[in-house]
């Protein structure tokens, strides 16, 4: 009974982690020469961002990533740094960013840095004058793809987004062309946290049915010798009382393994198409960056 009771533990590790604490995600205020007020609503936009597209327990900081980083004793502007503040808060993401102000115009850099996982970042230009909902669209797919660094919102409209400059999205024409080639290029199947749980539940919820199949079968097998078996002493008795305790076992782990096995493959199934659905694509139209007429820009995760 030894390998059925590993098996089964196996199965409520695998459970275990699904049904385990929401993953930690701190969102810090955003630095930069940005008057403070506009800097705090601009923090705010991006939390709303956050918790619309980010599964977790989404927590603001107190402390601005340069602030945080020097705490932590890094250089902000080093590559490692991000990961090592995100490490030692103990989070499983950091989302930080900039806001700075010149010549009217406002620009909004945020970053994201997720265990396991490339940084990503995200520009938007607004009018130092605008409302910070008006950078949500610049900054946005920082959150449903993985953008290129420097794209942005058009300075002082918030209106126009460049056409091919987000990972995951591209232009059916000319300069767009090659977005589509960089985000299969930059992304690999198992990129996000969902499809992960999913394919490991999935598969793990079918290997442990046809383990159940395989102790129905082992049952069926001993109830056609309990059936033609001879009783006519007590040792054959004894020995028909054995073979009918085994396959009740056999039979009982088979309905454990069989149940856990479509309660796992259900939870994974619902992890795929909750992935699925964040995967949708999106096809807008978008003004053309030189003359007239408009492009139709294709985004998306894939």
């Amino acid at each position: 009974m030894r390998t059925p009771i590993v098996a089964l533990v196996t199965v409520v590790a695998l459970l275990t982690t699904v049904v385990a604490g929401p993953r930690k995600v701190l969102v810090l205020p955003l630095d930069g020469s940005a008057p403070a007020a506009q800097r705090a609503k601009l923090t705010d936009t991006v939390i709303k961002l956050t918790k619309k597209h980010v599964q977790g327990d989404v927590t603001r900081g107190d402390t601005t990533f340069a602030e945080t980083a020097a705490a932590v004793g890094c250089d902000p502007t080093a590559a490692t740094c991000a990961e090592t503040v995100r490490s030692t808060l103990g989070v499983d993401e950091l989302v930080y960013g900039t806001a700075n102000t010149a010549n009217g115009s406002t620009s909004v850099t945020v970053s994201r840095v997720t265990k396991g996982a490339a940084p990503a970042s995200q520009t938007a230009v607004i009018a130092e004058k605008e409302s910070a909902e008006t950078a949500a669209t610049g900054i946005e797919p920082v959150f449903t793809g993985v953008p290129q660094q420097g794209s942005d919102v058009g300075a002082g409209s918030g209106s126009e987004v460049g056409s091919g400059s987000e990972v995951g999205s591209g232009s059916a024409t000319g300069s767009g062309a090659e977005g589509p080639a960089r985000a299969r290029a930059g992304n690999n199947f198992f990129d996000t946290r969902e499809r992960k749980l999913g394919v490991a539940l999935s598969a793990g919820g079918v290997i442990m049915m046809a383990i159940g199949i395989s102790f129905w079968s082992s049952k069926n097998d001993l109830q056609d010798e309990i059936d033609g078996h001879p009783t006519m002493t007590l040792a054959q008795l004894q020995d028909l009382h054995e073979l009918e305790d085994r396959a009740a076992g056999k039979a009982l782990w088979g309905n454990i393994f069989m149940f856990a096995g479509l309660a796992a493959g259900g939870v994974g199934a619902y992890f795929l198409y909750k992935d699925h659905k964040n995967r949708r694509a999106t096809l807008a139209p978008a003004p053309a960056e030189q003359g007239t007429g408009m492009t139709l820009v294709l985004g998306g995760r894939w």
